[in-house]
């Protein structure tokens, strides 16, 4: 699966770099310009907590990890409260017992769960207008009941049996299923709470960043156990020469879709902009977003569900884990498209068409 990710990310570099080369003439130069440059925006969100990752992962070892023992469950389903490139997958390696643990949790977990944690729903809530809000905060919910197809997906992918992975998803699960109520149930108060999760987690990305640049500075990190800021730097520039390649191709694939995408629309009840904004979401949440308000009440129910699972599937998640662990590809694009697939299923029969409960 990986030698296939890597031939077309190449085809995908030829096709960037030569239409940049000509003025880009057909929209897939500027694609390619783009990879780099995200290097700023990525590198902020995610060098910080990389740094940080060993003592974050001393703290939870000496904290909750004692209570995961109790239960004969691994600590490292921890990290998957955290996105897969925001320190999640760092963070899983370090408490992991079990490594096949620890690359599903900061993997698997990380991209579906973690990421919707801590990108998805604050960016989300930030960027869709007020009246798109309901359908934005309900869509999440469905998203979120589709979860558990995306998780043991992943998990059987990795290599692990249906019964540990419920097992072992029984907390975040739980968690997930709250933030669901809540969000159906107490809008107002359950974004108050991500609203203050979100500003704690900055104060964290931005503290480990500056306590990163100056050990690097002081040539002190090896001798205070962070990560060298290099070193996560380096992760952010690997995955911007990934991106390089797998833009572009993803706008040849939108080009290619759009017409069996329109067909196939129709015949669900779902406009061309709903339709498209399933693939933009594999790439980003964040185009689809302010896309909402073009869509009708059924597409963005199905496109925010579908985003809990799918969303950053061939971007920056894929880049990620193609950089660090090559082998999880399979159980990443397995999750994250096949359950995002099942997701969408499960939101068009409890979706009631779109309409909002009065």
């Amino acid at each position: 699966m990986s030698s296939v990710i890597e031939i077309l990310v190449c085809i995908g570099i030829l096709l960037g770099g030569i239409d940049e080369i000509r003025g880009n003439k057909k929209g897939y130069g500027g694609k390619f310009r783009e990879a780099f440059e995200l290097i700023p925006s990525m590198a902020f969100s995610m060098v910080g907590m990389i740094c940080l990752t060993n003592f974050i992962a001393f703290v939870l070892e000496k904290g909750l990890a004692p209570f995961f023992h109790m239960l004969h469950m691994d600590p490292a389903i921890l990290a998957g409260f955290l996105a897969v490139d925001m320190g999640g997958y760092q963070l899983a390696e370090k408490l992991a017992l079990d490594s096949a643990m620890g690359s599903y949790a900061g993997i698997v977990l990380g991209a579906g769960l973690g990421c919707t944690l801590v990108f998805t729903i604050p960016v989300g809530m930030g960027i869709v207008e007020e009246e798109n809000k309901p359908y934005f905060a309900k869509g999440i919910v469905l998203g979120l009941l589709g979860l558990p197809f995306a998780l043991i997906i992943g998990g059987v992918l990795s290599g692990l049996s249906i019964g540990r992975i419920l097992w072992e998803t029984i907390f975040p699960m739980s968690i997930a299923a709250i933030c669901g109520i809540g969000l159906a149930k107490f809008s107002g108060l359950t974004m108050k709470i991500f609203g203050a999760y979100v500003k704690l987690l900055r104060v964290v990305l931005l503290g480990g960043l500056m306590f990163g640049a100056m050990a690097h500075t002081l040539h002190i990190s090896e001798k205070l156990g962070m990560t060298p800021v290099l070193e996560a730097m380096g992760v952010v520039c690997s995955i911007s020469v990934f991106l390089l390649g797998s833009l572009p191709i993803t706008m040849l694939l939108q080009k290619l879709l759009q017409r069996p995408f329109t067909w196939m629309g129709r015949r669900i009840g779902l406009d061309s902009v709903s339709m498209t904004g399933f693939l933009i979401t594999c790439v980003s949440p964040l185009p689809t977003l302010a896309l909402m308000k073009d869509m009708n009440p059924r597409g963005k129910l199905l496109n925010v569900a579908f985003m809990v699972s799918g969303a950053s599937a061939i971007g920056a998640h894929l880049a990620f884990v193609n950089s660090v662990e090559p082998e999880m590809t399979g159980a990443l694009l397995g999750s994250k498209l096949l359950g995002g697939l099942l997701t969408v299923g499960v939101a068009y029969l409890v979706g009631n068409n779109g309409k909002l409960e009065k």
